[in-house]
């Protein structure tokens, strides 16, 4: 109550008159000074629209762009967004989601294949083509993709208490057929080293070198390398952290002379905050499908089962590549 003892009140009457809601205001005053006033409820709250699967995967993929992934982690989420949008257990409510539904899914998608087309030129930003191709059916390992995405989503509403369990979690995971890792032996990468254009070399080198992805090679900026310390800082958004490694001999003269030679070129000294590995004037690497294809053919490995970049990675440490072949 007030300081001056007075406490003001306001009454929502439907009377028709001013003295029925005089009337009611007394009834209600008194009711409060006796101890007996009872407010009325507030009008219930109108029930919250159930969100739906594809509701549920719009969520995640937004909650992961807010985090940070990268875009091409972001376009493959959206692949699964689409398939699911096709299949009937996109319109399904999430409450009414039952892990028979979701195997339902998995029938559905092994009968229909998608290859994805994209433009000359076009970065991961870009929305792709998607196209079907007839004949084959999907592996394995795309199906747990899926799954994987669904089952993120799911969680997310978990979380967030809009979802008491998640029915993915029930649903057995389809095996995968592991390949053999494939190693290049030190004659090997001194062929592709040596094959490789001036420009790509230096990439591949980098992989060979301090066994980290493409795309966290890519994500390199010349600030990450301190050719002082002899030392490469490497983001990892996969394992969601950065490591710092010894700068091999060999990598450390390629980068300098990249660096050197780019500043030439361009008639500019080179920022810090400039990606390491790019094509002319700077622009960073997207696709470096042809630069690898052409190395491997040059290099004699094109017959080689299993030889891709992410190979590279499993170089063994104890194989050092010559100086002169990195020139």
């Amino acid at each position: 109550m007030p300081p001056g003892g007075r406490a003001s009140y306001v009454v929502r009457s439907v009377s028709s008159n001013k003295k029925e809601a005089t009337d009611a205001l007394k009834a209600i005053r008194k009711a409060i000074l006796t101890g007996v006033y009872h407010p009325p409820a507030p009008p219930p709250e109108p029930p919250r629209a159930v969100p739906t699967v594809l509701d549920a995967l719009d969520g995640y993929i937004r909650a992961e762009a807010g985090e940070g992934r990268s875009a091409k982690t972001l376009e493959s989420y959206g692949g699964v967004r689409r398939r699911v949008a096709e299949s009937p257990l996109g319109s399904r409510p999430v409450t009414e989601v039952t892990p028979g539904d979701v195997e339902a899914y998995m029938a559905w998608r092994r009968e229909r294949v998608y290859r994805t087309s994209r433009e000359k030129g076009k970065q991961y930003e870009e929305p792709p083509v998607v196209s079907r191709r007839e004949g084959s059916t999907p592996s394995n390992s795309t199906l747990n993709k899926d799954l994987m995405v669904l089952s993120c989503s799911f969680n997310r509403l978990v979380r967030h208490r809009e979802l008491k369990e998640n029915p993915v979690a029930r649903v057995h995971r389809p095996k995968e057929s592991k390949r053999a890792r494939v190693a290049l032996s030190n004659e090997e990468a001194r062929n592709l080293v040596a094959a490789c254009s001036p420009r790509f070399r230096p990439l591949v080198l980098a992989a060979l070198l301090t066994g980290a992805r493409r795309g966290e090679l890519l994500l390199l900026r010349w600030g990450d390398i301190n050719f002082d310390t002899a030392s490469i800082s490497i983001v990892r958004p996969k394992a969601g952290n950065a490591s710092t490694l010894p700068l091999h001999p060999v990598l450390a003269d390629a980068l300098w002379r990249l660096r050197e030679e780019r500043g030439k070129v361009e008639e500019r000294e080179v920022p810090d905050t400039e990606a390491v590995f790019t094509w002319r004037k700077g622009r960073p690497y997207g696709n470096i499908r042809k630069a690898w294809e052409a190395a491997v053919k040059a290099a004699g490995l094109e017959g080689k089962p299993g030889v891709c970049f992410h190979s590279l990675r499993h170089y063994p440490d104890t194989l050092i590549i010559p100086t002169r072949t990195a020139a």
